[in-house]
């Protein structure tokens, strides 16, 4: 995210948010044309809802950067209920 941020400082025409995606969902989204995920979804254990989510905001584009686990380890399917507004 800081990444992005960085190259798009002062950018007239780009705002930038880095937030977290439950939080982001669940309370009042502002409009966005382009949504960056980088490494998410394997990190959640509901990725569907998150993809349903951003779908409604109906962005122009969704960016995905994402793994595929061939098995139950740990390190790809941790549990995210401590996140502030994640719902099972």
């Amino acid at each position: 995210g800081e990444v992005i941020r960085k190259a798009y400082d002062g950018h007239p025409k780009v705002s930038v948010r880095i937030a977290d995606v439950h939080t982001y969902l669940v309370g009042n989204p502002d409009p966005a044309d382009v949504i960056v995920c980088a490494g998410l979804l394997y990190h959640t254990p509901h990725p569907l809802w998150i993809l349903e989510g951003l779908a409604r905001l109906n962005p122009k584009y969704i960016l995905l950067d994402t793994a595929i686990s061939r098995g139950p380890a740990p390190e790809i399917h941790p549990e995210a209920s401590n996140s502030p507004g994640y719902r099972q």
